[in-house]
């Protein structure tokens, strides 16, 4: 998952782990915390694979992280595989959305596809359990529960309609 995330930003220029570290943490949200003792590790592993170059590696205020052409061509490799259904799905789909500048517009809207049939499946899970909700007897039992997945639903709509946004203005 950081692999995609830092191939991706270094698409658009050199940067220095502590850069890549603050986007990151921007992109998944605030209350993700990258450690410099995952990312580091990373980069080291990205470098001996030929993927990056790392400028100045001894001295922390120049180091500077490059993109090579075999990174670059790893990168569009990475975009094109599925996205594999677990904690960290959600997580892959939005470092893909901000990376989908760096590939061609079928492949964009092969992700928005890809993202969209993933939210249908939690919209209709969600309708679903509401529905079991509906017909027990002992409703004040999952009141708690019902509104938490109301607030799922709503946010999956939201996302379905802003994906189906997205798709049409690409398609333009």
């Amino acid at each position: 998952m950081y692999e995609l995330f830092v191939l991706s930003e270094l698409m658009e220029g050199p940067k220095s782990g502590y850069r890549l570290r603050e986007i990151m943490e921007t992109t998944l949200g605030p209350n993700r915390k990258i450690s410099f003792g995952v990312l580091y590790p990373l980069l080291n592993k990205l470098a001996e694979a030929g993927y990056i170059v790392i400028e100045n590696p001894e001295d922390r205020k120049k180091r500077s992280i490059t993109i090579t052409a075999a990174g670059e061509s790893h990168f569009k490799e990475l975009m094109k595989e599925p996205i594999p259904r677990n904690a960290h799905t959600d997580d892959l789909y939005l470092i893909r959305l901000d990376a989908m500048q760096h590939v061609d517009v079928a492949t964009q809207l092969q992700i928005l596809a890809g993202y969209k049939e993933e939210q249908l499946q939690i919209l209709s899970s969600t309708k679903a359990t509401l529905n079991d909700f509906s017909q027990t007897e002992r409703k004040a039992d999952h009141l708690y529960a019902e509104r938490i997945l109301k607030l799922r639903q709503l946010k999956t709509e939201t996302t379905i309609d802003w994906i189906r946004d997205y798709e049409s203005e690409l398609k333009e």
